[in-house]
């Protein structure tokens, strides 16, 4: 959970290197853990991060990855997911 608030740090402005870097060390270690929350919340970011620099088409599938990893998750790790999928459909047109 501290790497991805580490990663979250470096959206605004964006820094790809720093938030990257940061959300797939969170990812790996969160499947070491076998913490499928925080993978979900690791792959949410990197798609959000991904839509959020202009690259929605290469967003996309990890959003809806995540989606599917956060089917079961709490009500606020699944909310900023379909934010973040909201933001995408609308990039998207």
């Amino acid at each position: 959970a501290l790497l991805l608030r580490v990663a979250e740090t470096f959206i605004e402005p964006l820094d790809s290197a720093g938030m990257v870097g940061y959300a797939v060390a969170a990812e790996h270690l969160a499947r070491q853990l076998g913490d499928s929350l925080l993978v979900g919340q690791a792959v949410d970011l990197r798609g959000y991060y991904l839509q959020h620099a202009g690259d929605a088409r290469r967003a996309a599938p990890l959003l809806r990855r995540a989606a599917r990893l956060l089917e079961t998750a709490p009500a606020p790790a699944r909310a900023a997911n379909l934010d973040h999928l909201g933001e995408l459909h609308e990039s998207l047109g």
